[in-house]
């Protein structure tokens, strides 16, 4: 959860960095951030955005993971891959502003994501009980 809030405190902090050169003052935007629609800018604002809405998910997964049924590791490796995601995918953003060879490393912190969501939403089907109405072996009429 400590991850997840930081994430929100880095947000916001890269929010305030980024209005100092959002409309060219007070400091001046480097030519390649120059245009609204540039992709190395869309990276930028794509990276700010990210750390809040991966926080926001880190700390939902790491409330979920108190309250559902997980099994084994699991509750162990959806914290561990949202950790990885929400700590490696805004970074990794803002690194293919000014370098795209990094976008080659983004499915990485993504398939994290999708991992901690993957075993969240599992959890969350065992508890509503609809996992077990599936194993149950069915008489045959």
């Amino acid at each position: 959860m400590a991850i997840g809030v930081t994430s929100l405190v880095v947000c916001i902090l890269s929010g305030m960095v980024m209005g100092l050169w959002a409309f060219g003052e007070p400091m001046s935007i480097s030519p390649p951030f120059d245009d609204y629609s540039s992709l190395p800018r869309r990276f930028i604002r794509l990276g700010h955005i990210s750390f809040f809405g991966l926080g926001l998910l880190n700390v939902l997964i790491a409330d979920l993971c108190v309250r559902l049924p997980f099994g084994g590791h699991h509750r162990h490796w959806a914290l561990l891959s949202m950790n990885v995601g929400n700590i490696g995918l805004p970074p990794l953003l803002f690194a293919a502003a000014y370098e795209s060879a990094f976008l080659y490393l983004m499915p990485i912190p993504a398939a994290a994501v999708l991992t901690a969501l993957t075993l969240t939403a599992c959890a969350a089907w065992r508890r509503t009980g609809i996992a077990s109405f599936f194993s149950k072996k069915r008489r045959r009429i």
